[in-house]
């Protein structure tokens, strides 16, 4: 039956070419012909042929003009063109620019033309098989946009209404065993909300083009300490910021904020008990590359493992929770600002970390 065979369309405006070429190959193909581009249009959208030959010198239109326009409305058609051996550069031409599939030199050889329908008819399921891929990968993608969406709203809130309870039972409640209940309530909730900013960030960094926005990068930096006060405040932690409150610089604020987010929450979870927690964050320029470093007197990072934390999932200790994305998400940021990210640290001592961001 015609509708289990490779549909063939040829245009050309000399009868004789047409009927050859459907005497040659009706018996296995489904063979439809054209004197006119017109015809062979109306047959397009009537018959959905997978391959089409088209003379290239015609009257009304050359066969590259032709394919241009099958090119706009029926882009996934297999386009092959016939001509004579003085058109060749002009068929160069338009096989680079993507006009054809391939050509094929006059007289045809019925051999070549089998070979030609069968490469292009395999060439044709696989374009569409891959634009049905691409229109799913399309719906999942945007069906895990509402989820991650959905999902941020519907963690978040539980989470920042708890702490809220949390913090005003503090404060009406004096009973010590009762505090140190709530201390530890409240760090499992900012843990858990930590773990929702960093799937989100991840998330989002590999989503999101870089957009390069003139920012004032203390006041972002004075943002972000302020969306993590809660946790800064549990730690009792002591920030000293070093920078000119009117630098401005060109680069994604969505980014930056991500990389300070991770740097200086690690730097608060992982401080030393027993030890007043001190964060020095410190912002400069020099030959158009902005350096931010961070810095703290933590546990420290031990130097077996330093080449180790900015992979996925890697965890460098144990004693305190976390997702071991972190610092794998900062680097994919750093890495998409073109920028670059370097430690130093000591165990026991603490730890600095420098951005390194350059102009535009």
């Amino acid at each position: 039956m015609k509708e289990d065979r490779i549909c063939v369309l040829y245009l050309d405006d000399e009868v004789n070419n047409l009927r050859s070429f459907k005497a040659a190959l009706r018996r296995d193909y489904h063979v439809l012909v054209a004197e006119t581009p017109d015809e062979a249009f109306k047959l397009l959208e009537e018959e959905h042929p997978q391959i089409v030959f088209s003379d290239q010198r015609m009257p009304e239109m050359t066969g590259v003009e032709f394919f241009q326009r099958i090119r706009e409305t029926h882009p996934e058609v297999i386009r092959i063109l016939l001509t004579g051996y003085a058109d060749i550069e002009n068929v160069v031409e338009a096989i680079n620019k993507g006009h054809v599939y391939r050509y094929l030199t006059k007289p045809w050889n019925e051999d070549d033309i089998r070979f030609a329908i069968e490469n292009g008819a395999e060439l044709y399921r696989t374009r569409l098989n891959l634009k049905a891929k691409m229109e799913s990968l399309q719906r999942t993608n945007e069906e895990l946009n509402r989820f991650i969406y959905s999902t941020s709203h519907d963690l978040r809130a539980p989470i920042a209404t708890s702490l809220g309870i949390v913090n005003v039972a503090e404060m009406e409640i004096n009973d010590k065993l009762s505090l140190e209940y709530f201390e530890i309530i409240k760090e499992s909730l900012l843990r858990i909300d930590g773990y929702i900013k960093n799937i989100l960030n991840y998330y989002r960094n590999n989503r999101f083009e870089t957009t390069l926005n003139k920012v004032n990068v203390k006041e972002v930096i004075d943002e972000v300490l302020d969306s993590l006060r809660a946790t800064i405040t549990l730690h009792k932690a002591n920030i000293n910021i070093d920078i000119d409150e009117q630098l401005e610089w060109s680069l994604d604020d969505f980014r930056l904020r991500i990389i300070l987010n991770n740097l200086l929450s690690n730097a608060v979870n992982f401080k030393r008990e027993n030890v007043e927690l001190i964060i020095n964050i410190s912002v400069k320029v020099e030959n158009d590359v902005l350096t931010v470093s961070v810095t703290d007197n933590g546990m420290g990072i031990e130097e077996e493992v330093q080449s180790k934390i900015f992979k996925m999932f890697f965890r460098g200790t144990h004693k305190v929770y976390g997702t071991g994305l972190g610092l794998y998400i900062v680097k994919e940021a750093v890495r998409e600002m073109n920028g670059a990210i370097s430690l130093t640290s000591n165990k026991e001592q603490g730890t600095s970390f420098i951005v390194t961001l350059p102009k535009n």
